[in-house]
């Protein structure tokens, strides 16, 4: 998970965090994150039988760790499906905010929405739902810029002295 719905959230973290600090820690999450994905091609390279995270640390340090691997790795899929779970239930409330459906209808509706995509498990048919993935992340970013370019500052400075 390096792009997904977290993108959604930096604007709020870099105004709680401030341009300085935010930008501090911006660029070193680009750095873990380059830095995992060099040493994991490099291990790739050198060992070609190694297909999962788990597998690489079962030959690098032994199967205790191994199934640590696996353990952290488990629980880092659950919460990052949760997290995409709560955010299409959100976004299904809103998307019908006029009908008020409470989260536990919307939860349905987004579990219905995600059970095709979770029967994928090969990373070809992945790679699809990818590709739609960063299309959507990019329309609705193009939407938001052309929002914010699109308003004039000063209605709102009057609506709101008014």
């Amino acid at each position: 998970e390096v792009v997904g719905t977290g993108v959604l959230a930096l604007p709020a973290q870099m105004v709680t965090l401030g341009w300085t600090l935010g930008f501090i820690f911006l660029v070193f999450c680009f750095f873990c994150n380059y830095y995992t994905g060099i040493f994991l091609w490099r291990i790739q390279q050198h060992y070609p039988q190694i297909g999962t995270l788990a597998h690489a640390s079962e030959i690098f340090f032994g199967p205790r760790l191994s199934m640590i691997t696996q353990v952290s790795l488990s629980f880092s899929l659950f919460f990052i499906m949760a997290s995409y779970l709560l955010v299409l239930t959100l976004n299904i409330q809103s998307m019908f905010y006029e009908n008020h459906i409470c989260q536990t209808i919307a939860s349905m509706f987004a579990l219905g929405f995600l059970i095709f995509p979770s029967q994928l498990r090969t990373l070809h048919g992945v790679s699809y739902i990818g590709i739609f993935s960063t299309f959507s992340i990019v329309v609705v970013l193009i939407m938001c810029v052309v929002k914010i370019f699109s308003e004039n500052p000063d209605e709102h400075t009057k609506e709101n002295i008014a």
